[in-house]
């Protein structure tokens, strides 16, 4: 089979080109030259004053809410938090997608949005929807909201061991959050893994009922007494001040001698309660070995960085 001539073999060139104004141009060697380091210069600056970030700002319109209602199974937490949650977020303008899953004791609601919505505004309206939906349960922790960030990374991860007891190693761990956070070019500092102590307070039913007390009654009242409530106000000539009485207790003798009022009774919560510090049940612990030798209670930390670096 032959082959025609290539395309080179048929360029013609034609001398009147040369008489053209852009012929004329392109034929001062000079200008070449000029045009080639115009472009690798613009390209050189262009190159230099590019951002390099490992984790650069990438803005996804995606907000995740998180709620938890513990001790609620999942059949539970889909009819009571999850689809109404989702009723309220659903109609919002700019939404493209809504996916949710009901676990023991959580709710998880992932919003997407059209690509273009920005993702501040997002979460203002995410936030305007939640706050709508009042039907909620009174034991249902407030729902939280995450916008999707990958530059919210840290930028070290390390691990804090020690041979000694665990209350050293968590006043240590401690002291070194605080000494990390003073850092300028540090934003927060998130510790994983260390067990924060939490009050119990546990009912003691035969002292209620020795007091011919009804044990709902006391829960409602101790639930009560830790809250603050109002106290009325204070009027000014040009301004009015709201005043609030406030719970402020120090420690567990503070918390024992709470006062509850209980059918017309003032009884201290110690004297119905069993009131301790103690750690915290659910709390996850982390072990490091260094060399297949001992194992030892360690400590994560997290260090994320400012904007501005």
């Amino acid at each position: 089979m032959e082959h025609g001539p290539s395309f080179f073999e048929r360029v013609v060139f034609n001398p009147k080109d040369h008489d053209t104004l852009i012929g004329r141009y392109f034929a001062n060697t000079r200008t070449i030259i000029l045009i080639i380091l115009t472009l690798a210069g613009a390209g050189m600056v262009t190159y230099l004053s590019l951002p390099r970030e490992l984790n650069p700002s990438i803005k996804i319109p995606i907000v995740f809410i998180a709620t938890s209602y513990p001790g609620t199974g999942p059949e539970d937490i889909e009819s009571l938090i999850t689809i109404p949650l989702e009723d309220a977020v659903s109609g919002l303008s700019g939404v493209s997608n809504v996916t949710s899953t009901s676990n023991e004791g959580m709710s998880t609601i992932t919003v997407e949005f059209v690509s273009g919505t920005n993702p501040d505004q997002a979460k203002q309206d995410i936030q305007s929807a939640v706050d709508t939906v009042t039907d909620l349960p009174d034991d249902a922790n407030t729902p939280a909201l995450q916008v999707l960030d990958f530059q919210n990374q840290p930028v070290i991860n390390f691990m804090v061991t020690s041979s000694t007891d665990e209350k050293s190693l968590e006043n240590f761990s401690d002291i070194l959050e605080d000494r990390i956070k003073e850092l300028s070019s540090i934003e927060s500092v998130s510790l994983n893994y260390r067990k924060g102590p939490e009050i119990s307070i546990i009912l003691d039913s035969a002292k209620i009922n020795s007091l011919n007390l009804n044990i709902q009654s006391v829960a409602q009242s101790a639930a009560t007494a830790l809250k603050s409530s109002p106290a009325g106000s204070i009027d000014g000539t040009t301004t009015s001040f709201a005043l609030s009485q406030d719970r402020t207790l120090y420690n567990l003798d503070d918390l024992r001698a709470l006062p509850l009022t209980v059918d017309g009774k003032i009884i201290p919560l110690g004297e119905v309660a069993r009131v301790e510090e103690r750690a915290s049940l659910n709390s996850r612990e982390a072990f490091a070995s260094i060399e297949g030798g001992e194992r030892t209670r360690a400590i994560t930390f997290s260090a994320f960085k400012t904007d501005t670096v």
